[in-house]
């Protein structure tokens, strides 16, 4: 809290019981203030809590707005490693089935590779990378 000098006050007059007044000397002394400095130390509290609700909204939308985009990430990073997963079988079948097709492949064959390679992406988010070596992949010789 920034120092306070006298010329910038201004007096706030409050009405107490005689008991409240007792106490709140007590607790003054008690912590080697003034009255003045103790019913300061109160109302700037007081003005903080008051603000508080208004910062826990603040940062109540902003923890949603942080949740959605944490999801939006992990989901984004799902289908980066599922994509991935796809290249790494297309790009294994030479090196694992004896090299590329003589020809060309026919589309049914190239959508059967899609959907092996859809099955091995999946595999990928699944199991544990040690268990994704090339020499434990198992692939599908592609129909020529």
């Amino acid at each position: 809290m920034p120092k306070t000098t006298r010329h910038n006050l201004v007096t706030l007059s409050a009405a107490v019981t005689p008991e409240e007044r007792a106490r709140f000397e007590q607790i003054a002394n008690a912590k080697g203030k003034s009255i003045a400095a103790l019913g300061r130390d109160a109302i700037v509290q007081y003005i903080r809590r008051h603000d508080r609700p208004q910062q826990v909204q603040a940062e109540t939308e902003l923890s949603k707005r942080l949740d959605k985009m944490d999801n939006s990430l992990r989901a984004l990073l799902a289908k980066t490693v599922r994509l991935n997963g796809q290249i790494l079988y297309i790009s294994l079948i030479p090196y694992l089935k004896g090299g590329l097709p003589p020809k060309p492949l026919k589309k049914e064959s190239y959508q059967g590779l899609w959907i092996a390679s859809e099955k091995f992406a999946g595999a990928v988010l699944t199991k544990p990378l040690n268990e994704m070596t090339p020499d434990r992949v198992e692939l599908e010789r592609p129909q020529s």
